[in-house]
C-alpha cells in the first residue's frame, strides 16, 4: 500500500498560521500523547495527524473535524513525511524555526512507523511503532483515558472519583430503575410547626450527565484493562451545561471537580422536586418554583414545598457534603453570631507554620503606647486650646503615671519572654496575672482621668493578645476603652493543632484556614446586639446594625464522608497568575479532629485512640508552570483501611507507584475516605 499524500489544494506559502505556533508548549505536551486516533482508535500512523496547538492526535478525517470544531486550531503535523498541513488554509504552511523544532519533535516521539491499523499489543517492545497504553497489568477498575485534547485534567479528576467508593454506590442506586425511595428530611426551625419525613417515589431516567458518568463508571470496570477509555461522551454532557469546557483549551482541574459535582447535583435535585411538586397538585410545566402554578399556591403550603426542597440530600451531598461552621465574636459586647454553610470541598492556602512574635513583644507594646500616647492628649488640647497652666501639669502627671506603668509591664513581659508563648487556648494565667496587673495600676493611678483612663484599664490580656501577633486587635482593645478580657475557649474535638515555624503540611494549611482572625476596616462586623443597646426604644425584631471590630474563626462542625482538600496553588499577582510550587507533605492517615467542634462524632480506633481520621486514596498533581503543564494523578487500588498497592495515572498511562512516589508528589487537591 502506497503512502497517501497530504491534502494541499492551496498554494504553499499562503498560510500565515505558521507565526502561532509555540514550539516550547508543543515539547512539554507531547511526551503525553498517545499515538492513536483519539475518536476511532486508529493507530496507524501513515493516516494519524498531530495537532500543533492541543497535541491531540487524530486521523485524517477526524482531525479536520477537531480544526473545525476547536478555535485557533489551524495546524496539523504529518507523521508519515514530516509535513504540515493548515486546515484553516487548505494549504501547507510557511516553514520556520517553530515548524522546524515540531518536526524534529515528532520524530523523535513516533519513532519508526507501524502497518497497523489497529492496536497489537503483541508489538510492544519491539521496533514498530506502538505506544504502550497500560505498562503493567493493574487492578480491576483501573484503565486509562483517552487524551481527548488537552483533558488531562478532566482525566486527573476522574481517576479518582472512579475510586470513590461510597459515590459509585449511591450513584448506581440513582441511575437504577426503579430507583429506591427518596426520603426527605425537613430540619426543624424555630418558630415553624414540625414537617413529617416524606418518601418519594422517583420514576423515570436520571439526567443525561448523571447518565453518562455512570456509564462511564462502568466503563472503568471492565475487565480489559489494556484499552484505554474515552471520556467523550461525559466531556459533550459537561460542554452542554458548563460551556466554558469545550474547544479543547486547558483549565483546572478543581474548577472541573467543582462543576461536575455541581452538575450531578442539580439534575438530581430538579428530578426529586418535580415529584414533590406533583404531590402538590403541580404537574408538567408547573413543576418548577419559579412556574405560575407554583406562585398562585398559599404561602403556607409554598412554604412547606420550600421546607422539604431544603431537606433533599443528593448523591454528592451525602458522599461529599460536610458543614463547617463561622463564629464571630464582636468585641464592643462580646455577642457571638454562628453561621454555618454547608462545603463539598476545602481551599486551603499554602503557608508555612506561624508567625511567632513573643520576639518582638517590646516594639509592640511600643507602637500601642504610642498610639495610645496622642489619644490621651488630643481631647484635652481640642476642647480647650487655651488650656491653663494647671491642667497641663495635671495632664502631664498622668502621662508620666501611665508610661510608668506601660513601662513595668513590659518589663514583666521581657521577663517572660524567654518562657515561650502563652496558650491561646487557655486564659486562666492571664486572667490572674491581668487582674493582679489591673489592680497595681488602679493603685498607682488612684486620681481619676478621662481620656487617659483609656491607658489605666489595660491588662495583661493585652500583652498576651500581641503576643499571638494581634496588634490590630490589642489597638481594637484599647479603641473600645474598656477593660481587655480575652477568651478563647477551648471548643474542639481534640487539642488545637499548633504547627512549627517552618512547617508547611496540610495540616498547618488547616490550621490557617480556620485560624482565627480579626474583622476591621472595611471587614467590620454589623452586630445587631450592639444597636439595640444604644437603641434601647427599637423594636426587637429590628435588623439595624452598628459596624464593629470582631474576631473570627472556622471549625468544621459536620465532616463529610469524603474530605476533598485543594491547595491554592494558582494565585493572582497584579495582572498575571503565579504557580505555588510548595511542597506540601500530607499524610496517608489524616485526624482532623483538632479542626472540628467537640459536637462532631469521635471514633475509637484499633489502637485506643480517639479522633475524626481520614485515609488517602487519591491525590490530582499539576506538573509544569501555569503556561505549560500536565496533570497526573495517584490512586489507590484498594481499600483504605487496608496495605494496597498505589497507581501513578496519566492519561492512558497506568503504572505502579510506591508509597515515597505520592507522597514526594506536588499535590494539588487530596482525597481522603473517612475511616471508622
Amino acid at each position: 500500500m502506497g503512502k497517501k499524500a497530504a491534502p494541499s489544494p492551496g498554494v504553499e506559502g499562503a498560510c500565515p498560521h505558521a507565526k502561532d505556533v509555540n514550539a516550547k508548549k508543543f515539547s512539554q505536551q507531547i511526551p503525553h500523547c498517545e499515538w492513536m486516533c483519539a475518536t476511532c482508535s486508529m493507530a496507524d500512523a501513515r493516516v494519524l495527524r498531530i495537532c500543533l496547538k492541543c497535541c491531540t492526535v487524530e486521523c485524517e478525517p477526524h482531525m479536520e473535524q477537531h480544526s473545525e470544531g476547536a478555535r485557533q486550531h489551524h495546524i496539523a503535523g504529518i507523521p508519515a513525511d514530516m509535513a504540515f498541513h493548515c486546515y484553516t488554509c487548505k494549504a501547507p504552511p510557511t516553514d520556520n524555526s517553530a515548524l522546524s523544532e515540531c518536526r524534529r519533535l515528532i520524530s523523535k516521539s513516533i519513532g519508526p512507523l507501524s502497518t497497523s491499523s489497529t492496536p497489537d499489543t503483541s508489538s510492544l517492545g519491539s521496533s514498530q511503532y506502538y505506544i504502550s497504553i497500560v505498562q503493567q497489568p493493574t487492578a480491576l477498575g483501573l484503565r486509562g483515558l483517552r487524551n481527548l485534547g488537552n483533558t488531562c485534567f478532566m482525566n486527573s479528576v476522574l481517576q479518582c472519583l472512579n475510586r470513590t467508593m461510597p459515590l459509585r454506590e449511591r450513584l448506581s442506586a440513582i441511575a437504577a430503575r426503579p430507583r429506591p425511595p427518596a426520603v426527605l428530611m425537613p430540619a426543624a426551625e424555630a418558630g415553624k410547626p414540625p414537617l413529617l419525613p416524606l418518601t418519594l417515589d422517583v420514576p423515570g431516567r436520571a439526567g443525561s450527565l448523571t447518565n453518562a458518568f455512570c456509564d462511564f463508571l462502568g466503563a472503568m470496570q471492565s475487565v480489559d484493562a489494556t484499552t484505554p477509555v474515552s471520556p467523550s461522551e461525559l466531556l459533550d454532557e459537561i460542554g452542554i451545561l458548563f460551556p466554558r469546557f469545550r474547544g479543547g483549551r486547558q483549565h483546572d482541574s478543581q474548577e472541573l471537580l467543582r462543576a461536575l459535582l455541581d452538575g450531578l447535583e442539580r439534575e438530581e435535585k430538579v428530578r426529586i422536586r418535580s415529584v414533590l411538586l406533583a404531590r402538590y397538585g403541580l404537574h408538567g410545566p408547573d413543576a418548577t418554583l419559579a412556574s405560575p402554578g407554583y406562585k398562585a399556591l398559599a404561602d403556607d403550603k409554598k412554604e412547606e414545598i420550600m421546607r422539604y426542597c431544603r431537606g433533599i440530600t443528593t448523591a454528592v451531598d451525602y458522599v461529599f457534603g460536610g458543614r463547617i461552621a463561622s463564629t464571630v465574636v464582636c468585641h464592643q459586647c462580646n455577642t457571638a453570631s454562628r453561621t454555618v454553610e454547608p462545603f463539598l470541598d476545602l481551599s486551603l492556602p499554602i503557608v508555612k507554620g506561624i508567625k511567632k512574635t513573643g520576639s518582638t513583644l517590646p516594639r509592640q507594646l511600643r507602637k500601642v503606647r504610642q498610639a495610645l500616647l496622642p489619644k490621651v492628649a488630643t481631647p484635652a488640647t481640642a476642647e480647650s486650646p487655651k488650656m491653663s497652666r494647671k491642667k497641663l501639669e495635671k495632664l502631664k502627671k498622668q502621662q508620666q503615671k501611665e508610661m510608668i506603668a506601660v513601662k513595668r509591664r513590659e518589663k514583666r513581659a521581657k521577663g517572660r519572654k524567654g518562657k515561650g508563648m502563652p496558650d491561646a487556648y487557655s486564659d486562666s494565667e492571664s486572667d490572674a496575672d491581668g487582674d493582679a496587673s489591673s489592680e497595681a495600676v488602679a493603685e498607682e493611678s488612684a486620681e481619676p482621668c478621662e481620656p487617659a483612663d483609656v491607658l489605666v484599664r489595660i491588662s495583661a490580656g493585652l500583652v498576651a493578645l500581641a503576643l499571638q501577633g494581634g496588634i490590630a486587635d490589642a489597638m481594637a482593645e484599647v479603641n473600645r476603652s474598656r477593660p481587655v478580657s480575652i477568651t478563647i475557649t477551648n471548643t474542639t474535638a481534640a487539642p488545637p493543632y499548633v504547627p512549627r515555624a517552618d512547617e508547611c503540611s496540610i495540616q498547618s494549611c488547616i490550621a490557617a484556614f480556620c485560624h482565627e482572625e480579626t474583622l476591621s476596616g472595611d471587614d467590620l462586623f454589623a452586630c445587631t446586639a450592639c444597636y439595640r443597646r444604644a437603641h434601647p426604644d427599637e423594636p426587637a425584631n429590628s435588623t439595624n446594625t452598628i459596624k464593629r471590630p470582631a474576631s473570627k474563626h472556622l471549625l468544621v462542625e459536620t465532616q463529610p464522608r469524603i474530605l476533598t482538600l485543594h491547595l491554592k496553588r494558582f494565585e493572582q499577582q497584579g495582572f498575571a497568575l503565579k504557580k505555588v510550587s510548595t511542597h506540601v507533605s500530607f499524610p496517608l492517615v489524616l485526624d482532623i479532629a483538632p479542626f472540628c467542634y467537640e459536637s462532631c462524632s469521635v471514633s475509637v480506633y484499633g489502637d485506643g485512640d480517639t479522633g475524626i481520621r481520614y485515609g488517602l486514596y487519591g491525590v490530582v498533581v499539576h506538573q509544569g508552570s501555569i503556561y505549560g503543564g500536565h496533570y497526573i494523578c495517584f490512586v489507590r487500588a484498594g481499600a483504605v483501611d487496608r496495605d494496597t498497592e498505589w497507581y501513578c495515572i496519566s492519561d492512558t498511562s497506568v503504572s505502579k507507584a510506591t508509597e515515597r512516589d505520592v507522597l514526594a508528589a506536588e499535590a494539588y487537591i487530596l482525597f481522603y475516605e473517612q475511616l471508622h
